[in-house]
């Protein structure tokens, strides 16, 4: 993970995220190990992204061999490429997005909460997130550092109008759109298109 372009007040916020989810009792243990280690704070956010994948192993492995499971994420890898992850309060746009061409390309997630998202960009494949949630201006840039700090290829687009007096990295402005509402679909899957397929 790389943590060297993200404030250190965000990579506290970053900790703090990962600090909050849910574990098992058996996780929770290594997790106050991982908070009271000798480590500096990239260590120790490294350490909680390294349990987390190590949850994740284990929650597949529980799950038990299903050749036709295996079959159809196989064929779903083969068709998607990641995931969208969809941050709003309400499923409608969730719905509306399940109707357009994009389905074909990428499977839909959606969340409640912008922040909350951040612990599922690697156990979804997450690609791109679709944020109907507005945000303070210095919030955008900052929000687009710390996903990209977990999820480096990850791609944004922010159903807003864009802030006044926002600035941001080159990478930001490669990898960050901004689209007015109401929702112009057309707009939308061609702006998703176009960030899918950048390598920037």
């Amino acid at each position: 993970m790389d943590l060297h372009d993200i404030s250190e007040a965000d990579k506290y916020l970053l900790y703090g995220l990962l600090l909050r989810k849910r574990r098992a009792r058996a996780r929770e243990r290594k997790v106050i190990a991982i908070m009271r280690s000798g480590l500096d704070l990239e260590g120790r956010i490294d350490a909680l992204m390294h349990l987390q994948e190590e949850e994740d192993k284990a929650l597949a492995a529980l799950s038990g061999p299903d050749p036709r499971a295996a079959l159809q994420a196989a064929l779903a890898r083969g068709k998607r490429d990641g995931s969208l992850l969809v941050v709003d309060g309400r499923p409608d746009v969730t719905k509306l997005l399940r109707k357009c061409s994009l389905k074909r390309r990428v499977a839909f997630h959606r969340i409640g909460e912008c922040f909350d998202a951040v612990h599922l960009l690697r156990r979804q494949r997450t690609r791109l997130i679709l944020l109907n949630e507005t945000l303070p201006p210095e919030e955008y840039t900052r929000y687009y550092e710390i996903c990209r700090a977990i999820a480096p290829r990850i791609r944004i687009i922010c159903l807003c109008s864009p802030p006044r007096g926002m600035d941001g990295s080159d990478a930001f402005t490669r990898n960050v759109r901004f689209l007015p509402k109401p929702i112009n679909m057309a707009a939308l899957e061609a702006t998703a298109a176009e960030l899918l397929d950048s390598r920037g």
